[in-house]
């Protein structure tokens, strides 16, 4: 990977950009947020966690994605959410990446190859509020020369 696109900032840009064009209009989202959101006008969020960074295996990484639900005592409206959600990192029929973005140019620097993502089972909390995780394993991929 280039040293001038090996920003881990280029990653959460990248999938913020992605999930906002995918999902942002359907759900309120949170970004790496430092305590737990509880809306109190919405009943479904989604929340992205950046992972953790290995420098030295920096093209691949694992956030995560929370999948968050109150007032769905049957899990009904939970399943759809983490279906929804699933369907735009996982279950694409043409394609498995998203565009890897430069933040500061915005301009398309290769691609983010989804290589794994796993939904965790539902966690009620006792607020009323159910969470289920998606666990994300992805490789980043620039580009080797301008074309």
């Amino acid at each position: 990977m280039k040293d001038e696109t090996r920003k881990i900032s280029n990653v959460f840009w990248s999938f913020k950009r992605y999930l906002h064009s995918q999902i942002g209009g359907s759900y309120e989202l949170f970004w790496n947020p430092t305590g737990q959101p509880e809306p109190t006008d919405v009943d479904e969020w989604v929340i992205y966690e950046s992972g953790q960074y290995d420098s030295e295996l920096f093209t691949i990484t694992s956030p995560r994605i929370h999948c968050v639900r109150r007032n769905d005592p049957d899990g009904d409206k939970m399943e759809d959410l983490v279906t929804a959600v699933m369907a735009t990192v996982d279950a694409q029929s043409s394609r498995k990446y998203i565009d890897f973005y430069d933040k500061t140019t915005a301009l398309v620097i290769g691609r983010i190859d989804i290589l794994n993502a796993v939904a965790g089972p539902p966690v009620p909390y006792s607020t009323g509020i159910i969470s289920r995780a998606i666990d994300l394993t992805v490789r980043v991929k620039t580009k080797r020369r301008t074309i």
